[in-house]
This record gives structure tokens, sequence and C-alpha cells, in this order.
């Protein structure tokens, strides 16, 4: 199964900025960053300053999933604990997971892969904002930290 391909994402998440990135950012970053900040404007994170992940599949409303473990298996199969029934997405697809004070992904030998910015990856370090593709389906992670109110520094 085939990725979302830009008409697709475009009934998804409505119109993306179409500024052109500063000449020294990579493309392919910029698209992620356009991406990222358009399904942000459109679904906005918890309240909760939780790590959390946004779910965006072909014909199922986006929705926003709190990660309360520090292991959450993602996948087709039932027992996942995040569960996407979803025909490109394996039985076992990835797993995320809190370690060392940071989230990461693990591919677990998915048939479809797990991509960040187009490539495949096995394992990846993640920080609020990254966008992964498991098949079709788009998944926004967000640690929960960026979206704190900062203290106001003192003079």
């Amino acid at each position: 199964m085939k990725p979302i391909d830009e008409d697709s994402l475009h009934d998804l998440i409505g119109d993306t900025e179409t500024t052109e990135p500063a000449a020294d950012v990579d493309a392919g970053l910029a698209a992620e960053l356009r991406l990222t900040r358009s399904l942000l404007t459109r679904y906005p994170p918890p309240a909760e300053p939780i790590p959390a992940v946004l779910v965006v599949q072909p014909g199922v409303a986006p929705r926003w999933v709190p990660l309360l473990q520090s292991a959450v298996t993602i996948g087709r199969h039932p027992a996942s604990d995040l569960v996407i029934d979803e025909p490109g997405v394996s039985r076992e697809h990835c797993r995320l997971r809190f370690a060392k004070a940071a989230w990461s992904v693990e591919d677990l030998s998915s048939h479809n892969g797990t991509c960040f910015r187009d490539r495949r990856v096995r394992q990846l370090e993640l920080r609020s904002g990254d966008v992964l593709r498991l098949g079709p389906v788009l998944i926004l992670f967000t640690d929960g930290l960026r979206w704190l109110p900062q203290p106001a520094s003192e003079p």
C-alpha cells in the first residue's frame, strides 16, 4: 500500500504553507516542517503536558493518543497497545520506548517499514514534532514539553 499522496493529505489536513524554505534548509526537512506545522495547527495537541502521538490515517478522523507507558507497541494486532486497523500497517509494526530520558521508535521488522523523512529507519530517537509513516498512516510525536508555559524570566 502506498503512502498518503499529496491530494489525500490535503483532504486530511487542508492547505499547507506554501512559502519557500531558506536556501540552506533541506527540501525534505522543509516539507516535514510544513506538514508538522499544518497538523499541529489543525489538530492541536492535548492540553496535558504528556507525551502523545497524533494518528492520521485514510478514512478515519485524526486522533491524539497519550503515551502512558514507557513502551508502546503499534500495529494491527488487537493485542497492540496502539491498534491501527489499516492493511499497510503490520501486525506488530513498531515500538515507541522511553528510556534514558528520551523517546525512540524501533521498527519490528514490519513489511512496509517505519519511515522518517521518506527513509526507512530501524531505530530513531524522537524529537517533538517528528512525523513517522507506517504504510499509509502518519504518526506525529510530541513529548508534551513543548507546549508547557515557559516561566517568566526574572529581571
